[in-house]
Order: structure tokens, then C-alpha cells, then sequence
């Protein structure tokens, strides 16, 4: 009976977890781990807010796509443009753009 009633408690505390965590996200709150990307965690710490630059990669991307580009193409596109000899669309890791981080952008 004990080994029932511990693994419903255990059922009870994820559910309520998960609820929780998914409140805080529909309240635009930061929850912990790496922030999405477009998203930074602002000044106050608890919530998330745009952040220009990703949001500005995020947008081409979507362009480059719509206009038939490959997710390599819009990679390198992304890691390559620069202006006056800065990055215009630099990663948080400083790395270049992935294929697969962009494909992440569309699912």
C-alpha cells in the first residue's frame, strides 16, 4: 500500500509541475535552461524578453524559406552577412549557424 500511495504522490508532484512550468511559459516567464531562440531573459530575471538581433536572423530566415532557400543556404546566408565588418546576425556561441538550428525554426 505504501509503494501505491508513493507513486501516486510522485504522479501528483509531476502534474503539478507541469502545470506549473507551463503557467510561467504562457506568462512569458522564464523557466530555466537556455532561453528560446529570439528570447533573452531580462534585466529583472524573470522574464523573457525579444531580443532584436535573433529576431532579426529569425525573420530572414523565415524570407529565405519562403522564397524556396535551403536550410544550409539560409545558414550560411546567416553566418556570412556582415556590415561595416560586423556580424549582423551573430550566434550566442559565436559559432556559425547550423542547418539544424534552422530547421528547428519551422517545426
Amino acid at each position: 500500500i505504501l509503494d501505491a500511495v508513493a507513486q501516486w504522490e510522485r504522479a501528483q508532484i509531476a502534474m503539478r509541475t507541469r502545470q506549473a512550468l507551463g503557467a510561467k511559459r504562457r506568462r512569458n516567464e522564464y523557466t530555466g535552461g537556455r532561453p528560446p531562440l529570439g528570447k533573452r531573459v531580462s534585466g529583472d530575471g524573470t522574464t523573457l524578453e525579444d531580443d532584436p538581433q535573433e529576431m532579426a536572423a529569425i525573420e530572414t530566415a523565415r524570407r529565405m524559406r519562403a522564397e524556396g532557400a535551403s536550410f544550409q543556404i539560409i545558414a550560411d546566408h546567416l553566418t556570412s552577412a556582415e556590415e561595416d565588418g560586423e556580424k549582423l546576425y551573430p550566434t550566442r556561441s559565436g559559432k556559425p549557424w547550423g542547418k539544424a538550428t534552422i530547421s528547428r525554426l519551422f517545426r
